[in-house]
Order: structure tokens, then C-alpha cells, then sequence
């Protein structure tokens, strides 16, 4: 039960990624031709208030830009057991069934940033700090 709850919070984690997709780009300033800063923009006025979101969740939200990569990392608040790779095996099955929703996402903030080759990557951590899984997602060429 502790894990189906533990696993639930994951997996609700990474469907909160996509609820910024129904938002528009709030920057107010013209954005920079870099993408590394274009996306940091993004992230610093569209994404920041779902680190705070996931307060009280079980689970620890870093959104981070890596040069044309935002990197959602969530981390589990407390040990899972994956010894058998059931959690990991069920984050999989769970990212493959939500991949056309995260496309959808990255395509979006591509086109609202005016950038190309953009991706986002989902990782999940557990309390200890090792990689439960990780996914990611690139925008349409």
C-alpha cells in the first residue's frame, strides 16, 4: 500500500509537468536568441510556482535548465523499495503511456519560445538519491 501511495505521488509529479502546456509565455521582456536563456526565462516565469506546488506531496519538485533541456526532477520524499525493479518497471509503463502528452508539451514551449530542438527530461528519484527513471522528450523537427 506504501508503495502504490509512494508511486501515485510520482506519477501525479510528472502529470503536473504538463499542466503548465494550457499557459502562455509570460515573459515580458523580448526573449533571447540563446536558447540555454530563452528557456531559463521560460522556467523563471511560467514554471517556478510548481516547485512550490508540490509542497506536502511526498514528493520534491527542481525544475533546471540544461543548454536546450528542462529538467524536471522530482524526488521522493521517502525510500522506495525497488529491489525488483517494480517501481522503475511501473514509472516505464507509465511514462510510454503518457510520451504523446509530454511531446505535446515540449512542442508548445518550443513554438512559445520560438526555438527548435527542444527537450524536456523527467527524473525520478528516490530518497537516497538514486535514479528511479528517467524520460525524456523532444520537440517535433
Amino acid at each position: 500500500m506504501k508503495l502504490h501511495k509512494s508511486l501515485a505521488a510520482l506519477l501525479l509529479a510528472g502529470c503536473l509537468t504538463v499542466a503548465f502546456t494550457g499557459c502562455s509565455v509570460t515573459v515580458n521582456e523580448p526573449l533571447s536568441m540563446d536558447v540555454t536563456q530563452a528557456l531559463e526565462d521560460y522556467a523563471a516565469e511560467n514554471l517556478s510556482s510548481m516547485e512550490e506546488g508540490m509542497e506536502g506531496s511526498g514528493v520534491t519538485l527542481d525544475i533546471t535548465v540544461e543548454g536546450n533541456t528542462i529538467v524536471f526532477t522530482y524526488t521522493n520524499e521517502e525510500q522506495q523499495d525497488n529491489s525488483d525493479g517494480s517501481v522503475s518497471s511501473d514509472l516505464d509503463a507509465a511514462a510510454e503511456s503518457t510520451a504523446n502528452t509530454f511531446e505535446s508539451a515540449v512542442d508548445q514551449i518550443a513554438e512559445e519560445i520560438h526555438q527548435e530542438d527542444i527537450q524536456l527530461r523527467i527524473v525520478y528519484l528516490n530518497a537516497d538519491g538514486t535514479e528511479l527513471g528517467s524520460y525524456t522528450y523532444s520537440s517535433a523537427d
